[in-house]
């Protein structure tokens, strides 16, 4: 049987979901043998270069936002290119495929582009899962009610529009971070459109019990101050991901940037200031208004690390200056 390697955005309806639509549309012809792998972005490099040794014939990457700490890898300036002879890994780009909604500069896209098998990245047509639907749509003439159904499902959660089914979806995903057993078996109900059983709603349930206590902690616990006369508004959560908690923030609460943290996993947002930037300082990416990124350490003793407050607060200043 061919091998499809599959390298997924874990947090997420839209990289589950994405993976779900990749196993309905190659599970047609019963050629197919999946490999997953669920990723965080601090994870990326570590997971892709585990994927790249392996025996495929399909390396598929979705809702995955290129970042330029990548970079060292596809160029072959990394320690795994010293064990691995570069040129050899390298043919193997080729059958690797990125479909990803996150921006992108242009330098670094014609670089992806020329050494990759695809590399479909678009910030403005909706989330991966979308674009990935179409691509299979235009590229193969596949039409799917399911996936279809999937991807509107993620770009609800992913443009911050309510659905009941989308925000039970997520919720169970949220759930099940440490759980990659029910990560898989989230995927495979979606790939089979079973969106709304038994176990699903049962995990949904205690779910919203963990959260309605979890939420009361959190807004106990937010840090705020003014820079530059802009209100920023920090959350920090081990049982939220950094994405669920500052969609609940920025809903609910006034600021004009907001920050979530859970690990080493930031998120950032703003209604109006361009947090991509600010992101990118720190080695992230994202979207204009909403991104990520990694900071080791961010949390020591249970407190936000003295030497990231001061970055934050420069970059901030520097960034927002009027």
């Amino acid at each position: 049987m061919k091998k499809i390697i599959i390298i997924t955005h874990r947090e997420d309806l839209d990289g589950i979901g994405s993976a779900a639509i990749l196993k309905r549309y190659y599970d047609q012809s019963g050629e197919y043998f999946f490999f997953f792998y669920y990723s965080l972005y601090s994870e990326f490099v570590k997971l892709i270069s585990k994927a790249i040794v392996k025996d495929f014939d399909l390396l598929y990457i979705t809702d995955i936002g290129f970042n330029e700490l990548y970079l060292p890898f596809f160029r072959g300036t990394v320690d795994f290119h010293k064990k691995n002879y570069y040129e050899s890994i390298r043919l193997k780009f080729k059958k690797i495929y990125w479909i990803d909604h996150h921006l992108i500069n242009n330098e670094n896209r014609r670089f992806m582009e020329s050494i990759l098998g695809g590399f479909i990245h678009n910030a403005k047509n909706g989330c991966a899962s979308k674009l990935l639907y179409k691509y299979l749509k235009e590229k193969y003439g596949w039409i799917d009610s399911i996936s279809e159904q999937i991807s509107n499902f993620a770009n609800a959660v992913d443009h911050n529009i309510s659905l009941e089914i989308s925000d039970m979806l997520q919720r169970v995903i949220n759930a099940n971070q440490t759980n990659l057993r029910n990560l898989y078996k989230i995927m495979l109900y979606l790939s089979e459109g079973d969106f709304e059983n038994d176990w699903i709603i049962n995990q949904n349930k205690e779910r919203l019990k963990v959260e309605n206590i979890e939420i009361k902690r959190v807004l106990k616990n937010l840090i705020n101050f003014e820079i530059n006369g802009l209100k920023i508004l920090i959350g920090i959560s081990e049982i939220f991901t950094t994405g669920s908690l500052i969609k609940y923030l920025f809903n609910n609460l006034d600021a004009d940037i907001y920050l979530t943290i859970n690990g080493d996993q930031v998120s950032i947002r703003s209604h109006s200031i361009n947090v991509r930037n600010i992101a990118t300082e720190f080695g992230g990416g994202g979207h204009k208004f909403r991104a990520g990124f990694v900071y080791k350490d961010i949390i020591k003793d249970n407190k936000i690390s003295k030497k990231f407050i001061e970055e934050f607060k420069n970059i901030i200043s520097i960034k927002t200056k009027k």
